[in-house]
This record gives C-alpha cells, structure tokens and sequence, in this order.
C-alpha cells in the first residue's frame, strides 16, 4: 500500500499527527510551534495563519540555521506570511531586528514588536485604574516570574489581541527602522489565565517531601542556562523555611550531541553546589539518534577544568534511580552520605538542568516512585 512512498521523519510525523488530531476533534485554535528554524519547516504547510509570532532567538542549531544572528533570524521569519499580522518578543538583537523587518516587508506581512511588561503595565493602569494594576502587580510577584517568562507572557497576549482582533488592517512599513509596538491591555480573567499556564520541566519546582525538593529546568543553551541560573536563586530561596535553614544542594545536569557544557556549568559554579553529578541517564529504552545522546564525560571534563572544590561524578543509569530513592526516603534527620561526605542538613536541594531529555527523564523517575513506593 505504501511501496515506493518513504517514511516521513519525526517531526514530521509529529505535526501530520497532530493536524490530524485537530481536524478529527474539530478544534478551534490550534498553537502550531515550529520544529526548526521556520523557514524550510514541516509546519509551514499551514500557508494561511491568523498570526505569526517569533520569540528570543539566540545561536541554536548553527549546522542547519546559520552560524550568525542574521541567519538565524532569516531562518525564523520564513514563517512571516502575506497579509499575515506578526510579532515578535522586544529586546531583539539589531541584527535580528533588521531581518524581520526586511523579511516583513519582502513578503507583505504587517509586522509588530510585543509590549515590554512594564507597558501592558501601564495600559492596565489607564484602562482600569491604580487598584487593577496593582492585583497584576501583586498576581505576578505571588506567581515569582521570571523576566524571560515575562517577555514570552508579553509575545503571548500580543499574539493572542491580533488574533482576537482578526487582524487590524496595517500599511506596509514605510521605514524599515520603525516597527510599531503593539498596545495590549488584557483582561482580568486574561491575565489569571496566563499566569495559570505551566511548561513541566521549566521553571518547576517539585516538593518531593517536605525536606527534600527538586527544581527542573530543561535549558540547554548557554542563554537559557543564565535565565535557568537567576530563577534558580530566587526560587530556592523562596523554598528555604528559614534563612539558616542548613541546606545542601546538588546539581544533576549533562548535555546532549556536541554541545559545549563548559559556557553552563560556569554559569552554575556560583550557587556552590555541594555535590555534582553528571548522568547519561535515560529513563526509557528509546533509541535517540547521536544529537540527542547524553555526553556525562565531556561534562566531567569541563567541571574539572573549571577547578572548583566541589566534588563531581559520574552517575550511571543503575545509579540514578537508588540516589532519587534515597532522597526521596530520606527522614530529614538522619545521616545522608553525600558525594559531599557525610552530613546533617535540614533540608536538600537538587537542581536538574541542561539537557530537556534528562528533565523529562527525571519527572518520569519520581512518578514511577510515587506510584511504586
């Protein structure tokens, strides 16, 4: 039946399923995000959007999009279509900014910049009062966002009012220097629910007993691992019960194919970490293709030559799950012999990053546990 017919790959597998999924259930909107770049993407068989949006770009992928800025921002607006509103998230590069433009105006696609958060702020404020903003203000700092979360919630409601408004009938751009910023005002029950919205495995915090608690995040790029870093030391001071709260903390991290870990795990080394581990770890029996292989070694390797006291190691797949048995049986009390030696903390904290399969395998350990134990 399907002689001569060649398989299609993952992702596009994935997207075939999934528009596949829409139609049969009959959704109304459906969020396609896509699998890489934009330009030459499986996704863009859908050529009549309602709006198009483009978040941060930073140098991801450079053997397929580009070794520079330029390429990269090339490669994501060929997802800009004609007479197709678009966006895209503030504080771009300049160099990144100048191509969309461009690209925007080659194909006819009436291009916006998101608000900053400060200016949905504002908009609030004008709209509803000083007491509306401040329930934003207060719902925001109750939620602890992060600011890169802040600027994806800004493309979010700006990508979200183009599409409830159908597209607002704009000129081209006359200067490929001026891209108006889109004014949004959302509203209350917007608002709730977008600051509702989670990602398992970014920015997560999971309490797995009361001593012992694991914060997630599936940054694998030296940018993210920055943003992964300062969430990081403000969620776990947010977690800790007392300021003198003894506490030892732990790092669990790899990276996947030929990335470079040492960029991250020098961003890292400043929380001093009591203890280092670096797994290649996989919690299924899948089998993933070569850019997606855990490298624990060359995450060793940079660790050591970064020359920090803190000790590393490497954990084998046998070794992960008894170490997140042990602190997940652990009393809070007793005696736990770390890779750091033997000591008496109040409280653990373990942070798992670098790599999305290692955060995905991880969360799946501690349901298997849960359901186990």
């Amino acid at each position: 039946m399907f002689r001569g017919i060649r398989a299609p790959g993952y992702l596009s597998f994935i997207i075939t399923l999934a528009y596949h999924i829409f139609l049969a259930e009959k959704v109304d909107v459906a969020v396609v995000e896509v699998g890489l770049g934009g330009r030459y993407d499986h996704t863009n068989v859908v050529q009549h959007p309602r709006v198009v949006a483009v978040s941060s770009i930073e140098l991801e992928h450079k053997d397929k999009l580009g070794s520079t800025i330029r390429e990269v921002a090339w490669n994501k607006a060929g997802i800009f279509k004609p007479a197709v509103p678009g966006v895209v998230a503030t504080n771009q590069p300049d160099d990144a900014m100048q191509v969309f433009v461009e690209e925007a105006r080659s194909v006819g696609c009436p291009l916006f910049v998101a608000p900053r958060f400060v200016d949905i702020w504002q908009e609030i404020e004008r709209d509803g009062g000083a007491e509306v903003s401040q329930r934003f203000a207060d719902l925001v700092r109750e939620k602890g966002v992060p600011p890169v979360t802040e600027r994806n919630i800004c493309l979010a409601l700006a990508a979200f009012k183009l599409w409830h408004d159908q597209a607002p009938e704009v000129a081209p751009l006359p200067d490929p220097s001026i891209t108006p910023t889109l004014p949004v005002c959302p509203t209350t029950s917007q608002i709730s629910g977008i600051l509702s919205a989670r990602v398992v495995g970014r920015f997560q915090v999971v309490q797995v007993t009361k001593s012992v608690t694991f914060f997630l995040d599936c940054a694998h790029t030296t940018d993210s691992i920055k943003h992964c870093s300062n969430w990081f030391n403000t969620a776990s001071e947010m977690a800790t019960s007392t300021p003198r709260t003894q506490i030892i903390r732990i790092l669990l991290f790899t990276v996947t194919g030929t990335r470079d870990p040492g960029p991250m795990l020098e961003l890292l080394q400043v929380h001093n970490f009591d203890a280092v581990h670096f797994s290649g770890f996989k919690g299924s029996n899948l089998v993933r293709n070569f850019g997606k292989t855990p490298n624990a070694a060359a995450c060793k390797a940079s660790w050591d030559r970064l020359g920090t006291s803190t000790p590393a190691s490497e954990l084998t797949d046998a070794e992960v799950v008894p170490f997140i048995r042990t602190l997940k049986g652990w009393d809070g009390e007793s005696r736990l012999k770390l890779n750091c030696g033997a000591a008496r903390p109040k409280a653990i904290q373990v942070l798992v990053t670098g790599s999305v399969y290692l955060v995905g395998d991880v969360l799946s350990v501690r349901v298997w546990l849960c359901v186990m134990c």
